[in-house]
């Protein structure tokens, strides 16, 4: 037995309303109103992060945030997720394959190249702490 065994942690909430659902048998938030409640308390970097990262791992999209910034009470409601939302809209961020591979989608789409030619630009990314310099990163050229 260890020391978790022995404790349990109940939360109810009467706020949650259409913004759960099942992992495994567990309630959960979801991630839509997860990231608006964490909003407050991240940096931009951080909650423009998780967001990306929501939406590559396609635990929620662009629709179902707006959605439930709608229904939010307006205390609920960050204005920076729904930015955030509105300008990943237009994005492929679910096919990226990494969160750097969505970072530089989300760069590509904000500078000023040409879309019509093949990208020439190679951006540099924030790095993880986890990684001791920073790296430069790929070319992304258009798919049409």
């Amino acid at each position: 037995m260890t020391f978790w065994d022995s404790w349990r942690l109940v939360c109810r909430s009467s706020t949650l309303s259409g913004n759960t659902s099942e992992l495994h048998g567990l309630p959960i938030t979801t991630a839509e109103r997860a990231l608006a409640d964490l909003a407050s308390g991240l940096n931009d970097r951080d909650l423009d992060r998780a967001t990306r990262e929501a939406l590559r791992l396609r635990v929620t999209t662009c629709a179902r945030i707006h959605a439930m910034l709608a229904e939010a009470a307006s205390r609920n409601r960050p204005r920076r997720l729904a930015t955030l939302a509105s300008s990943y809209a237009r994005l492929p961020i679910a096919d990226a394959r990494s969160d750097a591979e969505a970072y530089a989608v989300a760069v590509g789409a904000t500078s000023s190249t040409s879309s019509s030619s093949t990208a020439r630009t190679v951006h540099r990314l924030p790095t993880d702490d986890a990684y001791d310099r920073p790296t430069r990163l790929l070319a992304i050229a258009p798919t049409h």
